[in-house]
């Protein structure tokens, strides 16, 4: 933990400036991506499967770092982890720059690996060093990642289309925030603090628990259906007739209503009795936005409202499937497996929505078709949830 005296505010603040800028850079190379898969297509002469294969890389990447980074971090420290991690992240976004096919996917995979590291392991920094201030710098550590998602979603056909700059210019701009984020990491790496979590001996009961796979499932199909829609929404809206500018407003839209939703469910949920309420308004709200989007798609007004409805839900479930990963265990090691096997086995699920999605708009580009497969997702992250909710630990 760093002391606030006086003669160590200056540790303190660097570490909570270092925080927040690399945390601010642990979406943009992802939510960036989405609103460009049109020209980055066109350009490479990429089918809509090789698309949806390249942007799911990172996730493939999460769930596998979910398991092995606690690890690394034992071994080498979490302060080097997390520098390691940024070298990659710009490592990535540096091979990925050339408009060569090959090194698009291997940028990918790297830009997947840094941001993986970071992922994980972030978290654990912010407990160690801020051990009474956990919730706030959590809020804020969060807040830094959901306002620069959003923002690199809005500005990504601008920058691409209307300064000229190209879809890879547009992808590579981020890497400015990321060397700053690299030199600013430098102080911590002094400290070389070991991750003091160790091998939980009762962890593989969790493989065995039906309350765990449960709070899985709901991670997992959440993760389906967001990354599908980050991934897809500005594809889906083009075949309803809006131009690319549009379509990418309406993605970071979307993501600006779920930012309340993040902060407001874990509050209101951790003083229920259990979470069913929750479930249940998130899943009304979900499925009222699909089925608009299906019937009533034809103008900006009606679209942006049930797009905000989504943005809504999906910003809500995301903070309640971190929330249950707490309230379904009893104890913080507990709560830290279980955080990793939902993480790995969630984002592995999370692959397979963008991909399904791609396969399905190459073979029938009918957007009411695939919200209807959004809906179908809802309801079954509707009874998932439902289980997972209830007040009971593993």
């Amino acid at each position: 933990m760093l002391n606030t005296t006086p003669n160590k505010r200056t540790p303190y603040v660097l570490a909570v400036i270092a925080i927040l800028i690399v945390a601010l850079n642990l979406r943009p190379a992802i939510t960036s991506v989405g609103p460009l898969l049109t020209m980055i297509r066109d350009d490479l002469h990429l089918s809509h499967v090789q698309i949806s294969f390249m942007t799911r890389l990172p996730l493939l990447s999460f769930s596998l770092l979910s398991l092995f980074a606690p690890k690394l971090s034992r071994s080498f420290g979490l302060e080097r982890m997390i520098f390691v991690g940024l070298i990659l992240l710009i490592l990535g976004m540096i091979v990925r720059f050339m408009p060569v096919n090959a090194l698009l996917f291997v940028g990918t995979v790297l830009v997947g690996i840094g941001i993986a590291l970071c992922n994980v392991l972030i978290p654990g920094f912010v407990k160690k060093t801020f051990p009474l201030r956990i919730g706030l710098f959590t809020s804020l550590y969060m807040t830094s990642m959901a306002v620069f998602a959003t923002i690199a979603s809005g500005m990504s056909v601008p920058l691409a289309l209307n300064l000229g700059l190209g879809w890879n210019v547009s992808l590579f701009i981020w890497i400015v925030p990321a060397f700053l984020a690299l030199i600013l990491w430098l102080p911590q790496l002094q400290y070389k603090t070991k991750n003091q979590i160790k091998t939980v001996p009762t962890a593989t009961k969790l493989w065995h628990s039906k309350l765990a796979w449960q709070v899985t499932a709901f991670m997992g199909l959440q993760s389906i259906l967001f990354y599908s829609l980050i991934t897809w929404l500005p594809e889906l809206l083009m075949l309803n007739g809006f131009n690319a500018t549009e379509a990418g407003f309406f993605l970071a839209w979307m993501q600006i209503f779920g930012i309340p939703a993040t902060f407001i469910v874990p509050i209101i949920g951790a003083r229920l009795y259990d979470q069913r309420k929750i479930v249940l308004i998130l899943g009304v709200l979900y499925a009222t936005g699909f089925l608009g989007l299906v019937f009533f798609n034809g103008s900006l007004f009606t679209t942006g409202f049930f797009i905000a409805l989504v943005g809504i839900a999906q910003g809500g479930a995301v903070s309640l499937s971190f929330l249950l990963l707490s309230l379904r265990t009893q104890t913080a090691q507990d709560a830290a497996s279980l955080s990793g096997m939902s993480q790995a086995v969630g984002y592995l699920f999370a692959t397979i929505g963008p991909i399904g999605f791609g396969l399905l708009l190459q073979s029938v580009q009918l957007p009411e078709l695939t919200y209807m497969l959004c809906l179908i997702l809802t309801i079954v992250l509707l009874i998932v949830g439902l289980f997972a909710s209830r007040n009971k630990t593993i």
